[in-house]
């Protein structure tokens, strides 16, 4: 069993500080009917349905089942429906099978559908207007999609019984019109016929189920993934349509940002591009900024950080609103001579209430998104200083919601305490027990965030550099509302040219992601860099990452290094984590120094930075750079855990498994594993579908570690393609079944897993599962070989010294031997020691010749592998 490689330097996930929200209902219907008996049966509708479903299960709906359903089944099914949407927030169809329409009814045909007349239709199919009034009936929020447009051969059946009528028999499915609150999407435009697919699912299903596990795109954008992949799929035969009437934006995985968490000054960066883009984006309310790190990392690893914070808010029972007051007071000492219109000092009253959600369980909590007041911001607005905590936005059904706070707002007093900066807050709210009633003094410009943003766009427009600066902040931040990226991005533009260098930092963002402007990023690097000179730590940390990887820029590993450093000196938590890699790798121009990792991740550590604690936590652990020390390996993870570190909890996940430097407990373990791949760490997914294959600190289940299996492949996991691979290729757990190993296998290799390189390699080599291809087994071994895998090193050598596959070459043959024993094989060693007969004599005698030339044979070249040679061989391996 190949394990997920248990330590390495990964990403930095953020606290998770949002409360939790109302429960909100979803139900759907899925039915997938195939097995028609009147008609040629379908291929892929039953497949639909159950991949449909598990996803849909996995998205929080309570799903209704229905394949290869007969007339009274079918019925009763929809019935069923029904009665489960009584109270759900959301409803949802789907429907795989036939479907016609006449005189412009949409109906849907279960398996026994016999329609030789006319009035059959009202009791051998399912009208579609019948399940969307039963949705618009009970919920607010209605799904439909509909992969129901085939070419249908009952559609000719009966059009031909009627007649003269027969033109009310239309192709496809006719455009339907819905209440309020309802999306239908159907397989291809009305009247048209939809591709029933070659493979497992149908071109539009398999779109689907692609893009709508997407984290953070509403419906409309998952369309138009969707629009596209079923376009290319079918080389623009088929055009998904839909007909809309929500009143809003629906996100089957919402994204989310910290609550309580000051969102300027004292971010951690990131290591790479993922975490570069998310560190600039992951305090912002602006959809268009958090869309940009979406768009780039659909399946990245912050994603599960996402999911994770709406789970946490959806499982939240709604709130009673508490009593709220609000009284205008005089205070004008407080306000600046150039206070905006209608903005004056309110007081509200609110209750606070606990968390649910670990570790903060039971601290109290308001639910407000907050950044500092900068001295810009203050000027705008019309404050004397530059104090206070800026309302970025609120969470729905949390206590400040109630109290009638509104984004824009600033706090400057709470429970009779000025906030002086936005960092001491949230220790003023957790410090109060849950229940207590506050007094919340703040200052508002005029009715809340659309007249803030009037304000500041005009005083923007009349010059005003702090509006200019302030604009750009609150489209930042997202507390205007409402806006878009090109909006943002002109505001930003406006307040660089100022020398701004937050503004700096997001036009890199703008240009780089291509929002609200044509992607650029040779611009983007260019406006980083104008912000890294002028100081601004977070443009250092972004341009050194430029460098890194070549991004806008050419590749300069020391550049990088440089720039790390700078923001390092400026006491980035980020950079100084970047420079530890750099020295734990040797790389910049920088020598392997492990000790020099230590010190920068220890010092990121004390700025906490949750991948400084994990990367100092895996060095005490392997005691790498300083005395290994395991039981403060795990203090110090248990403080990234403590931070929602994904590889942390990875990490004490293996060390909890294997008792080391903790008590070992499996179910622990498994707990651990879990919660990282929560988080989005795909190693822990692994592990995690290993302990349920052996029944390891959970009860053995082959169906769930396939299950976890593939969702490490589908998040581009080698590993666990390696793994599932060999369940197949061997029987283990699951029936042997040799048609999967073979792309499991491809798609590792894809990934540059070499061990499935020599996998592979093997079944071209024996014939397992397919043609016996000897030129393609010795491609996939040198491959390895090539990459370093000592496997793929000794098949290279058998195939060179047999001729098979390429030409015969003995000498080549025995270099390849030679690498694999230096670097380990005990199969070569073995090989080479009780079989080397099957290798042949010049193979033999050209070994002979390398381990002469190493110096550690001195006898005849005569092939014969007596003690000398033997002895040789193994001294070898010892070296290696």
């Amino acid at each position: 069993m190949r394990w997920a490689t248990p330590l390495f330097c990964g990403l930095l996930l953020l606290v998770v500080q949002s409360p939790l929200a109302h429960a909100e209902k979803r139900v759907a219907l899925v039915i997938g009917n195939a097995a028609y008996e009147r008609a040629v049966p379908l291929a892929n509708p039953v497949h639909d349905a159950a991949d449909i479903s598990a996803l849909l299960k996995g998205l929080g709906f309570e799903v209704i089942e229905g394949t290869d359903l007969k007339r009274s089944k079918m019925r009763e099914t929809v019935r069923r429906f029904g009665d489960a949407l009584e109270g759900a927030d959301v409803g949802l169809f789907f429907y795989a099978g036939h479907g016609l329409q006449v005189a412009g009814e949409n109906y849907l045909i279960p398996i026994d559908g016999e329609l030789a007349r006319e009035r059959d239709l009202a009791f051998e199919a399912i009208k579609l207007s019948l399940v969307l009034s039963q949705m618009e009936r009970e919920t607010k929020t209605n799904i439909v999609f509909l992969d129901a447009c085939r070419d249908n051969p009952m559609v000719q059946t009966l059009a031909r019984a009627m007649g003269t009528r027969s033109t009310a028999v239309g192709r496809g499915l006719a455009r339907v019109e819905s209440g309020v609150g309802t999306f239908i999407a159907f397989a291809t435009q009305p009247g048209n016929v939809a591709l029933d697919g070659k493979g497992r699912n149908s071109p539009f299903s398999a779109a689907l189920i692609k893009h709508v596990g997407t984290d953070g795109v509403d419906l409309s954008g998952i369309m138009i993934a969707v629009r596209n992949d079923v376009l290319a799929s079918t080389a623009g035969k088929q055009v998904p349509w839909e007909h809309s009437s929500l009143t809003g934006q629906f996100f089957f995985k919402p994204a989310a940002v910290p609550a309580e968490t000051p969102v300027a000054g004292s971010e951690e960066r990131a290591p790479s591009g993922e975490i570069a883009l998310w560190t600039s984006v992951k305090d912002s309310d602006d959809p268009a900024m958090l869309q940009t790190y979406l768009d780039r990392f659909p399946t990245g690893t912050f994603s599960g950080l996402a999911r994770l914070m709406r789970d946490r808010l959806s499982k939240e029972k709604s709130a009673k609103p508490e009593k709220t007051v609000v009284a205008a007071i005089a205070s004008g000492t407080a306000a600046s001579a150039g206070v905006p219109p209608g903005a004056r000092f309110l007081t509200l009253r609110a209750t606070l209430k606990a968390r649910e959600d670990e570790p903060r369980k039971g601290q109290s909590y308001s639910g407000v998104h907050i950044a500092p007041v900068t001295v810009d911001w203050a000027k705008a607005f019309g404050l004397e200083e530059a104090k206070g905590a800026a309302v970025t936005s609120i969470v729905k059904g949390a206590p400040a919601e109630f109290a009638g706070l509104q984004p824009g707002d600033v706090i400057v007093k709470f429970d009779k305490s000025p906030i002086d900066s936005a960092e001491a807050l949230p220790q003023l709210v957790s410090d109060l027990p849950a229940g207590t009633e506050v007094a919340v003094e703040i200052w508002r410009v005029g009715h809340g965030p659309a007249d803030a943003l009037r304000w500041l766009r005009a005083r923007a427009d009349d010059g005003d550099a702090a509006a200019i600066k302030s604009l750009a902040v609150a489209h930042a931040r997202g507390s205007s509302g409402i806006g878009n990226a090109t909006d943002a991005f002109r505001a930003y533009r406006r307040a660089a040219e100022l020398d701004d260098a937050q503004a700096m930092h997001r036009l890199w963002l703008a240009y780089a992601g291509g929002q609200g402007v044509t992607k650029d990023l040779p611009e983007s690097v260019r406006w980083y860099r104008k912000g890294a000179e002028l100081g601004d730590v977070g443009s250092m940390t972004s341009l050194a990452y430029a460098y890194s990887v070549g991004q806008g820029v050419t590749k300069d590993d020391a550049e990088a290094v440089r720039w790390y450093r700078k923001g390092g000196d400026l006491g980035d938590s980020w950079a100084k984590v970047q420079l530890g890699f750099s020295y734990e790798g040797g790389r910049g121009g920088l020598p392997k120094d492990d000790t020099e990792a230590v010190k920068f991740y220890r010092e990121a550590a004390d700025l906490g930075n949750s991948e400084g604690m994990t990367s100092l936590g895996v060095m005490l652990l392997n005691g790498k750079g300083v005395a290994k020390d395991e039981a403060e390996a795990a203090q110090v993870l248990r403080k990234a855990v403590g931070l929602n570190n994904a590889r942390a909890y990875y990490v004490l996940g293996i060390m909890t498994s294997q008792g080391l430097g903790v008590e070992k407990d499996e179910a622990e373990a498994a707990r651990l594993y879990g919660r990282s791949a929560e988080l989005g760490n795909t190693d822990a997914l692994v592990n995690l579908a290993s302990m349920y294959e052996q029944g390891e600190g959970v009860d053995k289940d082959q169906a769930e570690a396939v299950k976890l299996y593939r969702q490490a492949i589908e998040k581009g996991n080698r590993v666990a393609a390696n793994n599932l691979a060999s369940k197949y290729l061997h029987g283990r757990g699951v029936k042997k079944d040799l048609s999967q190993p073979a792309e499991l296998y491809r798609e590792a290799v894809e990934l540059g897993s070499t061990s499935a390189m020599t996998d592979l390699g093997w079944m071209h080599e024996t014939g397992a599962g397919m043609r016996k291809d000897y030129a393609a087994a010795a491609r996939l071994y040198r491959q390895a070989a090539e990459l370093g895998n000592y496997d793929g090193m000794n098949n290279l050598g058998s195939m060179l010294a047999s001729g098979r596959g390429v030409a015969t070459d003995a000498e080549e043959a025995a270099q390849w031997v030679v690498r694999a024993l230096e670097s380990g094989s005990t199969f070569t060693l073995k090989q080479m020691k009780e079989n080397s007969s099957a290798w042949g004599a010049p193979f033999r005698k050209a070994l002979q010749r390398q381990l002469k030339a190493e110096g550690l044979y001195s006898g005849p070249i005569d092939g014969k592998f007596g003690r000398s040679t033997i002895g040789a061989i193994e001294a070898l391996a010892q070296k290696g």
